[in-house]
């Protein structure tokens, strides 16, 4: 199934062209149904125009502060000391 739709974030096209879709352009996307991987490609890649009638870009805001990740420790084993594994 052939779609257009408007990055959401910055995108790699996966045309020949292997260029950034920038944030709120158009892109093409080609999805087969039964299958979880999308193609998406830009403008000059799909040889078409996206269509004029195609929904503005909507700016979105994060979905909240992000955080530096932690590191936890190591988990506990359940052997007993000088146990062999």
């Amino acid at each position: 199934m052939k779609t257009w739709v408007r990055a959401v974030l910055e995108t790699a096209c996966g045309g020949a062209c292997k260029q950034r879709i920038q944030e709120g352009r158009p892109m093409q996307v080609l999805e087969v149904p039964g299958m979880t991987r999308r193609l998406v490609r830009c403008e000059a890649c799909s040889g078409e125009q996206a269509p004029p009638n195609l929904p503005d870009h909507v700016e979105t805001k994060p979905f909240g502060p992000l955080k530096p990740m932690t590191r936890l420790g190591l988990l506990p084993l359940d052997r007993e000391p000088g146990e062999e594994g």
